[in-house]
């Protein structure tokens, strides 16, 4: 549940809720929630039955658009407590009941950060009804309010006033609230919780729901506090994309523009990506930036008809990478000629076939091919889990087989591992997808 959008324009937004279990409200300002924990902390969970106010300090977001959200513990996908729980000691156990219920009576917007006074008491509603003619009516008068806001609080019907007139006669034991004081009362609960227990607790699944956002303005170079005229929602305008006018279906808009064949862009950032996968280096060196400051292609209009192959065949990446695979510049010699080292050293324009380093399964593979043990059959059994052991049997007992393939397995996975480790340090340029630092190559043979 959510508040209409507003524009922050105030130091304080101040909420008047109540729930219990854990349920929660937060600020979202721009479509983001705020991180949870130190200075922009915006979340709070109401820890009582009764109406309380809240205050979020906007002082910093003033000029943003953002929202409120209400939500029950089990809504959260990213569950966390607040500060104030995360406070004490012990900390609070998330229960798994399932029963989490929040409300909302209020929001206020001011600059002072004096807590808001309630424009609701009990008995302005009372004041609300006709004057009674004298002392001895005004039983009948509280009688027939009180009627009338248990009505309808049965029909779903109560406003703010009524439902606050009548909290306060429950509250204070006025108005026949127990089991014991209801006749029949007993049996109906009794068989509601029954019928509630052999209910499961829900499972909650993050979704997309699409709603009426506004358009956004042009931030100027970037900055957020100097928002420039709407940009009106849509695809690339060079490609010809027309406004996206149905405000539900913006996102499946914008996944048909991207996908569409007519769009060149996606199928050659694609196709260039399983290029560099195959080759090694991408047509595009730069894999991540086709804009200005990127390098420019090797091959532009190789690139234009692999992607235009690519999307002919269905975005298939399987017939992508055969297509590669049985070229002949993939099967050429790695061998380089002097003129080629001459005029193109860097073998940007693909001479010779690059020399790449083996992947671990191509090393593993080829050790058990030069020792007669490579198993060609396909459909085999899922590798067993098992950990490297010295073994003093004989050769050809079928646990030392066992554990020599579980060796060959460990290697596979630490060679892995120490590839990403060495390809994600700060030493990586996005030149391809091999890119190792040489002090990586002694750690992957140990």
């Amino acid at each position: 549940m959510q508040s209409p959008r507003f524009t922050i324009d105030t130091d304080f937004v101040s909420v008047r809720t109540l729930g219990h279990d854990l349920s929660f409200a937060r600020l979202i300002v721009e479509n983001y929630s705020l991180p949870l924990g130190g200075i922009y902390d915006q979340r709070y969970s109401p820890r009582a039955d009764t109406m309380r106010w809240w205050q979020f300090k906007t002082e910093f977001w003033k000029g943003f658009t953002g929202y409120i959200e209400f939500a029950t513990r089990e809504d959260a996908t990213n569950f966390v407590l607040d500060s104030i729980d995360r406070a004490k000691d012990p900390r609070p156990e998330r229960p798994t009941h399932g029963r989490s219920g929040i409300c909302a009576a209020a929001v206020a917007f001011h600059n002072g950060k004096r807590q808001p006074k309630s424009t609701t008491e009990p008995i302005l509603y009372l004041l609300a009804a006709e004057p009674s003619g004298s002392a001895d009516s005004l039983g009948d008068v509280l009688a027939e309010r009180l009627a009338a806001a248990v009505t309808a609080w049965r029909d779903d019907t109560i406003d703010q006033q009524r439902a606050s007139f009548l909290d306060y006669f429950a509250r204070r034991g006025l108005v026949a609230t127990s089991i014991d004081e209801i006749e029949g009362a007993g049996e109906l609960v009794a068989e509601y919780r029954r019928l509630e227990s052999e209910i499961a607790v829900p499972q909650r699944f993050p979704g997309v729901v699409e709603e009426s956002a506004p358009d956004h303005p042009l931030l100027v170079r970037g900055d957020p506090r100097k928002p420039a005229d709407p940009v009106q929602r849509r695809f690339l305008a060079a490609i010809g994309s027309d406004r996206y006018a149905d405000p539900s279906a913006v996102r499946c808009r914008l996944a048909e523009d991207v996908t569409k064949a007519d769009n060149p862009l996606t199928a050659r950032v694609m196709a260039n990506r399983v290029w560099q996968s195959v080759f090694g280096r991408g047509i595009v060196a730069t894999p991540d930036n086709f804009g200005v400051l990127g390098d420019a292609p090797s091959h532009p209009e190789l690139l234009d008809y692999v992607a235009a192959r690519f999307v002919a065949e269905g975005w298939s990446i399987k017939r992508l990478v055969e297509l590669l695979v049985t070229s002949r510049t993939y099967r050429m010699s790695s061998t380089a000629s002097a003129r080629s080292l001459e005029r193109d050293p860097s073998n940007s324009l693909l001479q010779h076939m690059p020399v790449r380093r083996l992947e671990a399964e191509a090393i593993r593979d080829t050790l058990l091919a030069v020792s007669g043990q490579l198993d060609s059959s396909m459909y085999g059994p899922l590798p067993r889990r098992a950990t490297a052991t010295t073994s003093t049997k004989a050769p050809d007992h079928p646990s030392t087989a066992m554990t020599a393939g579980a060796y060959t397995r460990k290697f596979v996975a630490t060679a892995r591992t120490l590839s990403w480790k060495c390809s994600t340090s700060p030493r990586r340029r996005p030149r391809g997808a091999g890119a190792m630092s040489p002090t990586c190559q002694p750690s992957l043979w140990r």
